[in-house]
């Protein structure tokens, strides 16, 4: 890993064809669950009618108040990530976010959101969707007594800096706060062992492979596609990286649960700003690791 300097501006996206979601009656949205994995089509069905079943009684026990562990169980079956002391101190409390919060309301939160989505239908904003790449949520302990998970850790960036000719110079992790670099203390072996207890691990990505000296830009993108055929969100596939510029040289942001020889997707919190009708705004988890 190489140490190395950045800049920090926010990457925006359009998806002009969503349609606007259902949300349940009190307001809360339910983790998306990614099944991810390449299997044949009977077991893809066989998965599918497993994961609405799991939905459906998960959207029921939230609206009834039931206790997070079903929500941490789906959302974080398997994957146990680290303790990252330099990372966990960092802890974020969400109760401030409600259905009548302000776009400020939420940046005096979470701060200025990595990734922003405007979703437009017949020739109006819809909504905006504000995509805050978090760490696991098996990461952030849930406080004695409580019902929900109201609590997130800001995952770190993972800065690939590019030369003139768009190959890749350096990279390196950086802490999502103070900007500072931080080291990798995971071995490869417990990066391999940590992800194989996941009930669907993402594709395993070695940075030190991937990341080379001389490596072009295109590849990177490329290789570092951890879903590429897979079964996520669509907004999850688009805030994965953002590209910031630096004179004539561009870096890659990325953002990991932890700083690893293995490439760790980051969870996400995602906040929508609804311009139409009484929505209002709603927050939500997405992850991976949705149960076989």
């Amino acid at each position: 890993m190489v140490e190395l300097e950045g800049l920090n501006k926010t990457y925006q996206r359009k998806n002009l064809t969503a349609t606007q979601p259902t949300i349940p009656a009190d307001g809360f949205q339910p983790p998306l669950i990614h099944m991810l994995g390449q299997r044949r089509m009977y077991n893809r069905i066989r998965l599918h009618v497993r994961q609405l079943s799991i939905m459906a009684v998960l959207i029921s026990t939230l609206n009834s108040g039931c206790t997070d562990e079903l929500h941490r169980l789906v959302i974080d079956s398997g994957y146990r990530p680290p303790s990252i002391p330099e990372l966990d101190n960092y802890v974020i409390k969400l109760e401030g976010i409600r259905r009548t919060s302000s776009p400020e309301d939420v940046r005096a939160i979470l701060g200025e959101p990595p990734f922003v989505i405007e979703t437009h239908g017949g020739g109006e904003l819809q909504w905006t969707t504000w995509r805050y790449p978090i760490r696991s949520i098996g990461a952030v302990p849930l406080p004695a007594g409580a019902k929900a998970q109201r609590q997130v850790i800001p995952a770190p960036e993972l800065r690939v800096r590019l030369d003139a000719s768009g190959r890749v110079e350096a990279w390196g992790f950086y802490h999502p706060i103070s900007k500072s670099p931080i080291r990798v203390s995971e071995r490869i072996e417990q990066a391999d062992a940590r992800l194989a207890k996941a009930c669907s691990p993402p594709a395993r990505i070695e940075l030190a492979d991937v990341l080379k000296e001389g490596t072009p830009k295109e590849v990177v993108l490329t290789r570092m596609r951890w879903f590429e055929g897979l079964l996520v969100s669509t907004e999850f596939e688009r805030s994965q990286v953002r590209v910031s510029l630096d004179g004539q040289k561009e870096m890659l942001i990325y953002y990991a649960d932890h700083p690893s020889p293995l490439y760790v997707p980051p969870f996400c919190v995602v906040v929508t700003f609804y311009a139409k009708g009484n929505l209002g705004t709603r927050r939500h988890f997405e992850g991976w690791g949705g149960c076989k």
